[in-house]
């Protein structure tokens, strides 16, 4: 017979097997020019952690606010709290809350979401250590907030270099085999 886990033990095999995963950024942001640790690859990460000890998930979305719109064109703007709660699977009186906010705003209907998302990245980040950006994608960041400081702008082509290098950074590409054929 299996001895059962305590929730302590299966929380603390959660947290170990979170800090063994690959979190580094999937995503790539064309027009600013930065990679991303996306949604859908937080979600699966936790997901498979979660269930490999034996815990559960619930999360919450509370206390949507409307906020004055962010410049001329991004009219939808909204903060909300996320409340997420890890339980135990096996025995619902143990657990443990997290709560975080999160902004979006948007010039059609897709600003609610956007604040969904960024509070759930926040409860992760923020609880988990897990950062959405690594050392590149903040030094470019940095780059070009430093660039919109200075009044300097990075033109279309430059911006399509930067993003071409951060995809070969982030997967790079196999070199060509040639295969050798009897004529030649």
């Amino acid at each position: 017979m299996t001895e059962k886990k305590s929730f302590e033990t299966k929380f603390s095999d959660f947290r170990k097997r979170i800090d063994s995963m690959d979190w580094s950024p999937d995503g790539l942001n064309v027009k600013q020019n930065y990679p991303y640790l996306s949604n859908q690859k937080m979600k699966g990460n936790i997901s498979k952690a979660l269930v490999e000890n034996g815990l559960g998930w619930e999360l919450r979305f509370v206390d949507l606010q409307p906020l004055p719109g962010v410049g001329e064109r991004m009219s939808q703007h909204f903060i909300l709290k996320a409340e997420a709660k890890i339980f135990d699977s096996e025995d619902f009186s143990r657990f443990v809350v997290w709560e975080a906010y999160g902004e979006g705003a948007d010039t059609g209907d897709k600003a609610i979401s956007k604040a969904q998302t960024n509070a759930f990245k926040n409860i992760i980040a923020n609880n988990l250590l897990v950062s959405e950006f690594d050392a590149v994608g903040e030094s470019i960041i940095d780059s070009n907030e430093s660039a919109k400081m200075a009044g300097e702008s990075l033109s279309y082509q430059d911006k399509k270099e930067m993003a071409k290098d951060l995809v070969l950074k982030m997967h790079p590409a196999e070199p060509v085999q040639t295969v050798k054929t009897v004529d030649g």
